[in-house]
C-alpha cells in the first residue's frame, strides 16, 4: 500500500474527522447556515465536512477562492504603513524584502534599481525585530506609496465585485487552517468598507498567540474559535503544530496554484486569477503532487469509514497524537516522505527541511541560523541535520524559548 495514502489514513484523517463533527457541532449550536470554506487549505476540510453531511440541507457549504494577498493588497490603501504591514505578514522572524514588495501586490525584480539605491537586493533578508529601525528600508519603502496605493486601489474594485457576485453578507461561517485570523480581518474590514452587514464567525483548526496582532484597530473584533488549540479564549494552550507549520499546512493543499487577485472576463464576470501552481514546473507536475494527493485520498479514506465513529467528546490532542508526533519527533520514514518538499510562503520557496552538512554549518554558523529559521518543519530539519535519536521537539522549544 501506498505510503503517503498510510500517512494520510492514520495520520491526518483523525484530525480531518475530528475537525468536521467539531465543525457541525459548532453550526448547530450558533444556528450558522451558510458557510465559506476558504481556499486553498480549506479545500480537503470542505470535501471532509461534505462526505460527513452531505444529506443535511439546513447547512449550505461554498469554496471561496481567496488568500492572504487576495485579501490584503486590495484594503491597504487605507493604511500601507509598514509597521501596519508587519501585522499583516507571517510572524517569522526572518522577512524576505521580496516578501514585503510580495504583501503590497509588487514585483521585486521590477524595482531592483530602487533595491540597489538603498544597499539592497532581491536576496537581502531582515529580522524583523529590525525591520522598523532600519533607516534605509523606511525610506525605500516610503517611495513606494503612490505604486501600492495605485495597486491597492484597483484591486479593491475587483474584489468588491467579487464578493457582492458570491452574495457574502450576513450571517456566516468561514473555514480555514488557522493562525491568527489575518484573512478574518482583512474580509470584515472589506465588507465594512462597501457597507455589506456581516457576522462572521471564523473556525480554524488553530488559534495562535500571535492573534492579538489582527486586534491593532480598537474598533476591530473577530468571533473566532479554533479547534486544536485557541490562545483567544484559552491562552495556556499549547502550539502543537508550530514546529512543522509548513507540513501541516500542506497536507491540505487544494493542487492549484494559490489566488493572486481578481479580475473581470470578457463578459464582464469577475474571476479569480491563480498564480501557477507552485508544483508544477513547465507543464509538467512535480512528483510531490501525486504524494499530496495519496495522503489526501487516505484523509478522506479514513473520515468516509469512521462517519458512525463518536469522537465529539474525545480528548481533540489524543485524537491527532499520531499527526503530532509525526511532526514533532519525526522518524526518518516520515523525513523520507516530506523533508525536500518545497513550501510557498509571502512570494519564497523552501524545502521543508533540508540542512547543509553539519561540517559546514560548524564553519557558517550564522547560515545555520538562517537555514534554521526559514525552515519550515524545525525538528525535522534538526533530526536531518543531527541524526541522532534525541529530544527534537524539547530541543525546539529550547531553541525558541532563548531565540
Amino acid at each position: 500500500m501506498d505510503k503517503y495514502y498510510q500517512f494520510g489514513k492514520n495520520k491526518l484523517g483523525p484530525l480531518l474527522l475530528g475537525y468536521s463533527k467539531w465543525l457541525y457541532e459548532n453550526f448547530r449550536k450558533e444556528h450558522i447556515d451558510k458557510v465559506y470554506f476558504f481556499s486553498r487549505d480549506g479545500y480537503l476540510m470542505k470535501q471532509a465536512f461534505d462526505l460527513l453531511y452531505k444529506e443535511n440541507t439546513d447547512i449550505k457549504t461554498y469554496y471561496l477562492e481567496v488568500s492572504r494577498r487576495s485579501l490584503r493588497v486590495p484594503i491597504l490603501w487605507k493604511n500601507y504603513s509598514l509597521e501596519n504591514l508587519l501585522t499583516m505578514l507571517s510572524p517569522s522572524m526572518l522577512i524576505p524584502v521580496i516578501s514585503i514588495f510580495d504583501a503590497v501586490g509588487l514585483n521585486a525584480s521590477d524595482y531592483q534599481k530602487l533595491l540597489h539605491k538603498y544597499g539592497f537586493d532581491l536576496h537581502t533578508t531582515f529580522y524583523r525585530k529590525d525591520l522598523l529601525s532600519n533607516s534605509n528600508l523606511m525610506e525605500m519603502y516610503s517611495e513606494l506609496s503612490q505604486a501600492i496605493e495605485k495597486k491597492s486601489l484597483s484591486e479593491f474594485e475587483n474584489l468588491k465585485e467579487y464578493l457582492k457576485e458570491k452574495n457574502i453578507g450576513g450571517k456566516f461561517a468561514i473555514v480555514d487552517i488557522g493562525w491568527s485570523g489575518g484573512m478574518q480581518r482583512f474580509l470584515q474590514t472589506t465588507l465594512a468598507e462597501i457597507g455589506i452587514e456581516a457576522d462572521i464567525y471564523g473556525y480554524y483548526t488553530g488559534v495562535a498567540s500571535y492573534y492579538k496582532r489582527n486586534l491593532t484597530d480598537t474598533n476591530t473584533t473577530l468571533n473566532m474559535h479554533g479547534y486544536l488549540f485557541d490562545f483567544m479564549h484559552n491562552p495556556t494552550d499549547k502550539d502543537c503544530r508550530n514546529c512543522f507549520v509548513g507540513l501541516y499546512e500542506m497536507l491540505f493543499l487544494e493542487t492549484k496554484g494559490s489566488v493572486e487577485k481578481y479580475k473581470r472576463d470578457e463578459d464582464g464576470n469577475v474571476f479569480a486569477q491563480r498564480y501557477p501552481y507552485e508544483y508544477c514546473i513547465e507543464g509538467q507536475m512535480l512528483p510531490e503532487v501525486k504524494c499530496i494527493r495519496n495522503v489526501q485520498k487516505g484523509a478522506l479514506d479514513y473520515v468516509g469509514f469512521n462517519r458512525q465513529k463518536n469522537v465529539e467528546k474525545k480528548d481533540k490532542l489524543q485524537q491527532c497524537q499520531e499527526l503530532l508526533k509525526g511532526g514533532q519527533n519525526p522518524s526518518f520514514e516520515t523525513l523520507k516522505l516530506f523533508a525536500d518538499f518545497r513550501f510557498f510562503d509571502e512570494g519564497e520557496y523552501y524545502n521543508l527541511a533540508k540542512p547543509k552538512s553539519l561540517l559546514y554549518y560548524l564553519f557558517h554558523p550564522t547560515i545555520f541560523k538562517i537555514d534554521f529559521l526559514k525552515s519550515r518543519w524545525k525538528t525535522g530539519f534538526l533530526k536531518r541535520l543531527l541524526v541522532l535519536p534525541l529530544p527534537y521537539y524539547q530541543i525546539y522549544k529550547f531553541l525558541k524559548k532563548n531565540s
